[in-house]
């Protein structure tokens, strides 16, 4: 499965388009006829979508969020909202919590959630029986998984229509796992279990909207231990995925071109159910985020960790 983040250290809770234009001119992804060959663009949306994270990282930005906050008995009292300066360090995304519910948060506030994610941390290791790393500072993130490496050989697609979002021509097409084939790992087993929507723009060959729908029960996220080795060196490792989504959670990612260079995420919404153990009480769970501030940095910026 592609791997990119839908939320940093704080989410652990968690089309108006008009007809496009005919276009006639050949280019890769269709035929001399002007017919789209609809396999090949997929096969080079998936390969361009794996390629452009490295421009991504040359950006930072603002994520505004808000996601509803549930009781134990599941039901929602109220909808909570977040702001995180979002960037890259070294291949690392890092997220800053500036704003919480309409409020700059303090750095002593700030201070304390890392405190209380450290907790979610040890408890994760106890829970899965594996050893604590050596003392070092080290954070989650949570790595959205959606089957898109899966979509040229596991999944049957049919075009549906062509939109402008963006004011980009975009060919659109549903997604269908293809039924009978053995798969050969837990991400092609995890994948029988999403239908999804996706729109690729014409002219870049970019994915740059999924909405995506579990028809079955499936991992939606991996865990990611980032452990902060000396300095500003990093090492990352995957977590066990214990958190299960239900049949019927729904996700929706899009992501906008910035500069006419990086593509970069602008809207992103899930809605559905968890369970963090097999047999677990399933927990609700609704959030959104947008997008906006976009600004270029040097990758070799340095951040001053908070004291």
């Amino acid at each position: 499965m592609i791997c990119f983040r839908l939320s940093a250290i704080l989410l652990l809770l968690l089309f108006s388009a008009s007809p496009a234009p005919v276009v006639t001119v050949w280019n890769a992804g269709q035929s001399a006829s002007g017919a789209v060959d609809l396999p090949e663009l997929v096969r080079q949306a998936v390969s361009n979508f794996r390629a452009r994270r490295q421009r991504a990282e040359n950006y930072t930005y603002l994520k505004h969020g808000r996601f509803k906050r549930f009781d134990g008995r599941g039901k929602s009292s109220r909808w909570e909202t977040s702001t995180i300066e979002t960037m890259f360090l070294h291949g690392v995304q890092d997220g800053r919590l500036i704003e919480y519910n309409g409020r700059p948060v303090p750095v002593e506030q700030q201070k304390m959630q890392w405190e209380k994610l450290q907790e979610v941390i040890n408890q994760h290791w106890e829970t899965t029986n594996t050893s604590l790393p050596e003392r070092a500072e080290f954070y989650y993130e949570r790595e959205l998984h959606l089957p898109l490496e899966q979509l040229p050989e596991f999944f049957n697609v049919v075009r549906t229509d062509e939109k402008v979002v963006d004011g980009r021509a975009n060919h659109c097409m549903k997604a269908v796992p293809k039924r009978g084939y053995n798969a050969s790992n837990d991400d092609e087993r995890d994948a029988q279990n999403f239908e999804m929507k996706i729109c690729i723009d014409e002219k870049d060959k970019e994915i740059n909207k999924v909405e995506a729908k579990l028809i079955g029960d499936a991992k939606l996220f991996n865990p990611v231990l980032v452990k902060i080795v000396s300095g500003s060196n990093t090492q990352k490792s995957v977590g066990d995925p214990n958190q299960i989504y239900l049949a019927g959670t729904s996700v929706i990612i899009e992501w906008t071109k910035i500069n006419d260079e990086a593509w970069l995420p602008k809207y992103a919404y899930l809605k559905g159910r968890f369970k963090l153990l097999p047999g677990a009480k399933a927990f609700p769970e609704e959030g959104e985020a947008t997008y906006s501030d976009y600004k270029k940095f040097r990758v070799d910026t340095q951040i001053v960790p908070i004291p």
